[in-house]
């Protein structure tokens, strides 16, 4: 305070600073998107390139949303599965993997198996296969074993 900062300026510009786009895709990527399997305790995101592109989202938009899938109280481990966008600068395409837990799975060990890396809580890989190929080795790894979303 002695530097005579704005603490809420700062805290509207860091948190307070979603586009209108981005705050609409949130609702379409909860009520559409979001794949809940409580037997697993797990849940996921999945987004088709189309998906993205007719939310007129960009990269930066999907930024901790796969934490989202952790806010719920009897799931522990959740993913964002998504096709890969152009400015991700991937010129093989495929689908981008983001794993979380709140648990003990080991998040790290799945994505090395994949290519990837990361840490036990916080792993990701990108996968080159269709995307609803990639959607199933997602729920395989995560041990999804019904249909229930």
């Amino acid at each position: 305070m002695a530097l005579d900062i704005d603490p809420a300026g700062i805290h509207n510009l860091i948190n307070n600073n979603f586009s209108i786009a981005r705050m609409q895709f949130y609702g379409f990527a909860l009520t559409q998107c979001l794949h809940i399997h409580p037997e697993q305790s797990v849940a996921f995101f999945a987004f088709s390139l189309e998906d993205l592109r007719s939310h007129n989202v960009c990269t930066d938009d999907l930024e901790g949303l796969v934490n989202y899938t952790l806010m719920m109280r009897d799931i522990e481990t959740g993913a964002l599965v998504r096709q890969v966008m152009p400015e991700d600068n991937l010129p093989d395409g495929g689908v981008k993997v983001s794993l979380r837990t709140k648990g003990d799975k080991p998040m790290h060990l799945i994505a090395r198996q994949h290519g990837g890396g990361g840490h036990q809580k916080a792993a990701g890989f990108t996968l080159h296969c269709p995307f609803d190929e990639a959607v199933e080795i997602v729920k395989q790894e995560l041990g999804i074993r019904n249909e229930e979303s």
